[in-house]
């Protein structure tokens, strides 16, 4: 965006001289502007990975800013749905390093990067945004900033899932050596088109693992969703006859990208009811 200074000179209430040229550059300031894009550099996908070391990448494309005069660009990230700071487990905002650059020309981008831990993201949070300022380095003045909690381009997506299992089509079972357990997967913030794997275990209700024969029950999935939000199925037999009566199984899904090979997303709750079926002998 430019602005244009027009100038009238004027006596008694008479105009003199005026200059007012829209094409004059020396009338002309421009007016920085910025815009961003958030992605997790690994996939390119606006999807957040569950690491202790969990990394995005905000590309700033700035306008109007003067060659050779040099900045620093930083950034801070928000939950979109309150509005609140991203917090650090010390209590302080999540923010990115700082980056400064000298632009060549008055028009491109530079980049910054956050590093955070994202396992302490709470299961509340669902999209996160990056609010930028760039700053003149010399005087310390903003000279643009983009800060909209509903800019698509500045969000990425927290992957949260539930789960609902059953065997033999209901919560509670007849033990046998075929029982058929499905577990339905409830799934948010995935990016469609993207090939996540599934890994399933089967889990005694005290945290420990389910065998048969000393061998863990589990299985091990693949789906590309056409959708963000949506559902999957993992369905599989296993030999249910070693159960006690009135015992139960918990059922635990882990999500990962299937091309990075990184956790996006978990359910793991040992008390969750939708993940519990209970064996029992008169059913």
């Amino acid at each position: 965006e430019s602005l244009v200074c027009f100038e009238n000179l004027t006596s008694v209430g008479v105009t003199l001289v005026t200059h007012e040229d829209l094409e004059d550059g020396e009338q002309t300031v421009r007016v920085p502007r910025i815009g961003t894009t958030l992605v997790e550099p690994e996939s390119q996908t606006s999807v957040v990975y569950i690491s202790e070391e969990c990394v995005l990448e905000d590309v700033i494309k700035f306008e109007g800013l003067t060659p050779g005069k040099e900045y620093e660009a930083t950034g801070t990230l928000y939950d979109v749905q309150t509005g609140e700071a991203i917090l650090n487990s010390d209590g302080t905002p999540v923010v990115s390093e700082v980056a400064k650059f000298i632009p060549q020309t008055c028009d491109g981008e530079v980049k910054v990067t956050f590093r955070f831990n994202s396992s302490l993201i709470t299961s509340e949070i669902r999209t996160i945004v990056a609010f930028e300022d760039v700053y003149d380095l010399k005087s310390g003045r903003l000279v643009a900033t983009h800060a909209d909690l509903n800019d698509t381009n500045q969000q990425v997506k927290v992957p949260s899932v539930t789960t609902t299992a059953t065997v033999n089509g209901n919560k509670v079972f007849l033990p046998s050596e075929n029982a058929s357990l499905k577990d339905v997967i409830s799934y948010t913030g995935l990016e469609a088109g993207r090939t996540y794997r599934v890994e399933t275990s089967v889990m005694r209700k005290d945290g420990t693992e389910f065998q048969v024969d000393g061998v863990s029950v589990n299985n091990v999935s693949t789906f590309t969703p056409t959708d963000s939000d949506g559902f999957y199925s993992v369905e599989f037999s296993f030999n249910a006859k070693s159960l006690l009566n009135e015992q139960q199984l918990v059922v635990y899904q882990l999500i990962y990208d299937d091309g990075t090979n990184r956790l996006v997303a978990s359910h793991c709750d040992k008390e969750a009811e939708g993940q519990t079926v209970t064996a029992r002998f008169i059913v």
